[in-house]
């Protein structure tokens, strides 16, 4: 009944999984997208699969490493092995991010069909567009390396760099390290 719906609206719109989008409409929040891409998360084969190359690579470089995947216009951290030194990131599994911020996201915005990746970036608030990363010619660059690195786009005083994860022609996720720059100097991370 229309009454039992507007029920369970406000029972969502309580726990923060809804909010009006104007008149008698209604959308899901971010928050409900976390949760989804949370479920998403646990169940994909994607960290059961990546977790042994996860802890090889942070053994090996020392830092925090992580694996995510591209839902719609999000990005979802799958997996992460902490660094062994002390460092504090914003990246938990499941975590909803922005597809444009990062070098995590940055090669799941480039690997994208041509047409979507430009919709996107023309979703973005133009202040955001303007960014030299987001310009077509950028992202065909990190599709044509197989690479890209950020410093701070995410946390002050975070480089990361990060590669798609690709099986043929298609981008299962991606894999990135996030460390703090003062541990990692030009040198080392040419490495």
């Amino acid at each position: 009944s229309l009454s039992m719906i507007y029920r369970y609206i406000a029972l969502l719109r309580e726990v923060g999984l809804m909010d009006a989008a104007g008149g008698t409409a209604y959308r899901i929040t971010d928050r409900a997208l976390s949760l989804a891409g949370a479920a998403q998360a646990v169940g994909t084969p994607l960290a059961e699969a990546a977790s042994p190359v996860l802890h090889r690579l942070r053994d090996e470089i020392g830092e925090t490493v992580l694996v995510a995947r591209r839902a719609g216009w999000r990005v979802f951290t799958v997996d992460r092995v902490e660094s062994q030194k002390p460092v504090r990131l914003q990246f938990e599994p499941g975590q909803a991010m922005t597809l444009h911020t990062g070098s995590l996201a940055r090669v799941l915005l480039a690997a994208m069909p041509r047409p979507d990746r430009e919709a996107y970036v023309a979703s973005l608030d133009p202040s955001v567009r303007s960014n030299d990363h987001l310009t077509p010619e950028s992202l065909d660059a990190v599709l044509a390396d197989g690479w890209t690195e950020s410093f701070e786009e995410i946390d002050e005083g975070i480089w990361g760099v990060a590669a798609p994860i690709r099986v043929a022609a298609d981008t299962l996720g991606g894999l990135g390290c996030a460390a703090p720059i003062y541990r990692n100097d030009a040198k080392k991370r040419a490495h």
